[in-house]
């Protein structure tokens, strides 16, 4: 199934390649089983007569049935309401190379009309104002371009176009309409236009006959429909991805809504879909295969972080469209202070002071939330008792962080020596630049889950080149052992392993941050190297991009490498990378650690 997750602020280099065509035609009880005992409530798909109603459903179905055999085994489909007329517009995808397609279909007095037809990349959404996104590369003239529309009296009308005309000198042409512009006026103007959260266009459901059914709403209510589609998914998933679902009210319609986790490792995210006359894909969002949901607030938080970056969209769902409440990322990690660079904030598309992001950000933290979509394990049985209204129900939790466990003496002098005289002790580093040592951080845990407490110290309030984490451990005879020397951008499991992102991303890897793997080496007790992961990003680097790895078309090809200068590994397919990492994790989750400021009332 086609995915694009996309925050608020995201503004991404423009790439991509297609051509359009305008045609005509805190924690609580909450793992107890639930069942639902009373009827469904199924909201209105539209205050049109019900005979409107029985057309669009008997257009579309013919229309799908039609495309089945073009579509092939990568048919998709699925439903969205484009102009908020009440009448559902249909997009289908499907073809593979030249012959790849996706097309838009409405009802309009009767008569099936095609919007438009586009041609290997799918047009994306932003529900929350109806406009629609297309993206496009122009080899010839190495122009990548985006090109935003809105559907107006039946036709897709172009709003404004955007082009990045690459050279060789770095020093790239930006036009928005026609108009040449600085990189910030460009950056400015798109953001005009990617005011919510993005979802792909027919690409929610396989053409199958149990999911027309769900989806165009026959003789369903939305037990049924969601059991098959959790049924037709539960063929594409793996037993070691850790896959799952959980299932929650969250607009208060009395429909539960379903969220559907792909599996519990980083890149994994979570569909969400609702039953309001038939079976919707609302979005696609998320990492670590949750999302969170605050119930004081009645908003859910899709968040990614690492390799430097942070950013999240608090949302709340409306009907079938989710709209933002608060949007936010920050690339402070990934700025080198020596460069020049100052750190960029950003909240609801504006760049902001660093205090006035913390404060925005800091906003939900007395908020208690549960994570979804990992509830329900994604077994046949449990989908059966979801059809019977049987399922767990999501378990909450605060956001308040565990009490850091007590310094020992020897963690202590460690961070008395480094607070007074900036020196590591056992690693020969010494700080140079950290002109606020309290700004540095440091946390008392097990990471590595042999049984102890480790020190983990990180070291960021100074230049790019002097950032480091540092984690020591303790022998049982008191003895002091440096067990990792690292990056500070870590992300740690709950099986122990490490992941750490790269300082600089300087190669071809673009949207993707390089990250070395860390595993413990329990009898040296100790870190050791165990994979470096990178990638080819064809959006910044499109010359001699390996496309026949990219077998799912997303643009970027992943290399799993046994050292850093490993150059003979074969590139491999998204599908591939998820894979691989799904099994090597194994179901382990990331954690967060209880980090205090290296502080003298800390300390001591």
């Amino acid at each position: 199934m086609k995915r694009f997750i996309a925050i608020l602020c995201f503004t991404a280099l423009l790439c991509g390649c297609g051509d359009i065509e305008g045609t005509d035609d805190k924690k609580s009880s909450s793992s107890e089983l639930v069942t639902e005992t009373t009827a469904p409530t199924t909201a209105e798909v539209t205050t049109e007569p019900e005979e409107q109603e029985v057309t669009w459903q008997a257009a579309y179905r013919e229309i799908i049935e039609e495309s089945r055999s073009e579509a092939g085994e990568y048919g998709l489909f699925g439903i969205y309401d484009l102009d908020s007329d009440g009448v559902p517009e249909l997009s289908i995808s499907g073809g593979t190379g030249d012959s790849a397609f996706t097309r838009i279909y409405t009802v309009s007095s009767g008569e099936t009309v095609k919007i438009a037809e586009y041609t290997t990349e799918s047009p994306m959404l932003i529900a929350e104002t109806g406009v629609i996104r297309v993206d496009g590369y122009d080899q010839e003239k190495r122009c990548a371009w985006t090109e935003f529309c809105c559907m107006k009296n039946n036709e897709l009308v172009p709003e404004s176009r955007f082009e990045r005309i690459f050279s060789d000198s770095d020093d790239d042409k930006l036009l928005c309409d026609g108009k040449e512009v600085t990189e910030d006026e460009f950056n400015a103007a798109i953001r005009q236009y990617e005011s919510g959260l993005y979802t792909n266009l027919g690409g929610d459901f396989r053409i199958t006959d149990e999911l027309i059914a769900a989806v165009l709403g026959e003789e369903m209510d939305w037990k049924s429909a969601y059991s098959a589609y959790l049924t037709d998914v539960l063929q594409t998933v793996n037993e070691e991805d850790g896959a799952g679902f959980s299932v929650l009210d969250i607009n208060g319609d009395g429909v539960p809504e379903l969220f559907r986790s792909e599996g519990m490792y980083h890149v994994s995210g979570v569909d969400i879909l609702t039953y309001n006359g038939g079976l919707r894909h609302l979005g696609y969002f998320g990492s670590y295969g949750n999302v969170s949901y605050y119930p004081d607030t009645n908003e859910l938080l899709s968040s990614n972080m690492g390799m430097g970056y942070l950013s999240g969209t608090f949302m709340t769902l409306n009907g079938d469209d989710f709209i933002s409440t608060l949007s936010y990322s920050d690339d402070s990690g990934a700025i080198d202070p020596e460069s020049g660079e100052e750190p960029e904030y950003i909240i609801n598309g504006q760049k902001v002071t660093m205090e006035k992001y913390i404060e925005a950000t800091g906003s939900h933290n007395e908020y208690d939330f549960c994570v979804l979509g990992t509830d329900n394990e994604l077994t046949t049985e449990n989908i059966e008792a979801l059809a019977k209204g049987q399922y767990k129900a999501p378990t909450m939790y605060s956001e308040t962080v565990p009490d850091p466990s007590p310094l020992s003496e020897n963690y202590r002098n460690i961070l008395e020596k480094f607070y007074n005289s900036c020196i590591l002790e056992h690693t020969g580093i010494e700080i140079t630049g950290s002109e606020y040592m309290s700004d540095n951080t440091f946390a008392v845990y097990d990471v590595d889950k042999d049984g102890s407490d480790e020190l983990i110290i990180n070291v960021t309030s100074t230049s790019m080149a002097e950032m480091v984490t540092v984690i020591y451990g303790e022998t049982s005879e008191g003895d002091v052992l440096v067990k990792l020397i690292s990056s500070p951008d870590l992300t740690y499991y709950d099986n122990g392993v490490i992941e750490a992102g790269v300082m600089h991303n300087q190669g071809l890897a673009g949207r993707f941050w390089p990250y070395t793997i860390y595993t413990y080496d329990s009898e040296d007790a100790e870190y050791k190297f165990y994979k470096y992961i990178d990638a080819w990003d064809k959006e910044v680097y499109p010359d001699g991009f390996p496309a026949e790895a990219d077998t799912s078309g997303t643009g970027i090809v992943y290399y799993i490498n046994a050292d850093y200068s490993d150059s003979n590994v074969d590139p491999m397919d998204v599908t591939e990378y998820e894979k691989w990492h799904s099994d090597f994790m194994a179901g382990a989750k990331p954690v967060e650690l209880p980090y205090l400021n290296i502080t003298e009332d800390n300390i001591y």
